[in-house]
């Protein structure tokens, strides 16, 4: 130790850092590490519309009906007004309905990409029947959803990028 320095600063060996003390808990250390990672998501994320999007995969994953999925609650829950949210999700050029919809349709892919049955992906995605769930599949990926439940997900990507392209030139993808 040196006294009355210009700097303070304290020096360790560069391997002391990556060492693994002989008291070590692995089962303490994954959860440590998995709250440092959920926290700096949260310091991350720098949008409403991604803080939203998270709210919605989570509300849906809980089991949490679309009928259930209210902009009013996901507001209360981010600790925002719902005017406020709506604000700023308009300000960001999207809207609770486009995240809702949004969030749907990742979740629909997920589903088909899985190969699982088509009323389960359609439970998954938040439809209360496989019509509806058809409808939203055309829509989103250009096909019915039979057609996509073979597991191959560039097969939605590629559908989905032609149905996006033909909406921008305002044409039918039928």
């Amino acid at each position: 130790m040196r006294f009355d320095q210009p700097h303070d600063r304290v020096i360790f060996q560069r391997d002391l850092g990556a060492a693994t003390p002989p008291s070590a808990n692995a089962a303490v250390w994954s959860y440590l590490c998995s709250q440092a990672d959920a926290k700096l998501r949260q310091l991350v994320q720098t949008s409403v519309s991604e803080r939203v999007r998270d709210a919605i995969d989570s509300r849906m994953a809980e089991g949490v009906s679309l009928a259930g999925l209210h902009i009013a609650s996901i507001a209360r829950g981010l600790g925002i007004g719902e005017r406020t949210l709506r604000r700023e999700l308009a300000a960001q050029g999207s809207s609770f309905r486009a995240l809702v919809d949004e969030a749907r349709r990742q979740r629909a892919r997920t589903a088909l990409t899985r190969g699982v049955a088509l009323s389960e992906a359609a439970s998954f995605a938040g439809f209360a029947d496989a019509s509806a769930f058809s409808h939203a599949c055309r829509r989103w990926f250009g096909k019915p959803p039979s057609a996509l439940s073979n597991g191959d997900e560039s097969a939605l990507v590629r559908d989905t990028a032609r149905v996006d392209a033909s909406r921008s030139r305002g044409t039918s993808t039928r």
